[in-house]
């Protein structure tokens, strides 16, 4: 009887624990591999003992593990590719610096303030480090919604092994982010004095809803969404972080600039990285956006929004 639980339980320990060694941050593989291999020599040596005696009970008892340990991956396999729906942010009110007002216009105080406008590069993004497979699974059901093929869950932990593959082969860290970044910052020196310039993404950090968050509390007014490198339109997605982030109910306004267009600049094809990183494959850095890109922004598409966020400002003083 006690080796009945024994293989029960190491067999069930086998295959849960497989699926969390495929699908780990890099810095817990070395963990799961130990306890990996702990529940199989555990295994091991009770169907060992079994088939010494027998044969058969041997046979058996490979059996009992090898059904606990599937059933026990079928599990965490199908938990691993589950994904939750964001809900909104938990916060405190916001609470901007004490020499901004944020509000309606008819409870401005008599004295009016300078108006703050912050620009928001917005790109769906990549994880910047793999730290396990929640990104991924929510980026395979946003293509088998759309009708692109993508991995059964069941084998879909191997394919979560391979993108930490590929992180590995590049150093640990996705360089996609990085050129958004420096879009960000050459098109604040670019816009100069009363903008800032930040990037934010709705699939990695930061987090869009959490850079609306912390531009309101530092007391802009007005924020300038700017889509960069999506293949959808992106309207609605930015529409439900922007409810999440809970700032227009603080009075902070956000209008919707256009998307960059692509033959400009963007960030790679997203849906071809992905088919890179699922085979295993380092993905090359994107292009770095040049002065032509910046000038793009700066002269083209926020120009006329800036200048008419400013005119009607001082139109409602």
């Amino acid at each position: 009887m006690w080796n009945r639980v024994f293989l029960l339980a190491s067999g069930f320990a086998f295959g849960w624990t497989l699926v969390s060694y495929l699908t780990a941050p890099l810095a817990q593989v070395r963990d799961r591999l130990v306890q990996l291999a702990l529940s199989l020599a555990v295994g091991l040596v009770v169907i060992g003992l079994m088939g010494f005696s027998s044969a058969r009970s041997g046979l058996a008892g490979g059996f009992v593990f090898a059904l606990s340990a599937l059933v026990a991956y079928a599990g965490n396999a199908r938990q691993t590719s589950r994904v939750e729906e964001p809900s909104p942010l938990e916060q405190a009110p916001i609470q901007p610096p004490p020499h901004v007002h944020l509000g309606p216009s008819s409870d401005r105080p008599e004295h009016p303030q300078e108006v703050r406008i912050a620009i928001v590069l917005v790109s769906e993004g990549e994880p910047v480090e793999y730290d396990g497979p929640k990104p991924w699974a929510r980026r395979f059901q946003e293509l088998a919604a759309s009708g692109e093929p993508v991995p059964h869950w069941f084998v879909r932990p191997f394919t979560y092994a391979r993108i930490r593959s590929a992180y590995r082969a590049m150093g640990g860290r996705n360089p996609l982010n990085a050129s958004l970044n420096s879009l960000a910052k050459q098109l604040e020196r670019q816009l100069g004095a009363g903008c800032v310039v930040r990037a934010a993404y709705l699939r990695a950090a930061p987090a869009l809803a959490d850079s609306l968050v912390h531009l309101a509390e530092e007391g802009y007014t007005h924020i300038v969404l700017v889509p960069i490198g999506f293949e959808r339109d992106p309207k609605e997605a930015l529409r439900v972080e922007v409810i999440r982030s809970r700032v227009r109910e603080a009075g902070v306004q956000v209008t919707y600039a256009a998307p960059l267009e692509t033959a400009v600049w963007a960030p790679g094809p997203r849906t071809e990285r992905l088919r890179q990183l699922a085979q295993g494959i380092a993905v090359p850095p994107p292009p770095e956006p040049g002065p032509e890109v910046v000038e793009h922004l700066s002269e083209g598409l926020l120009a006329a929004t800036v200048r008419r966020i400013r005119e009607e400002d001082l139109h409602v003083k």
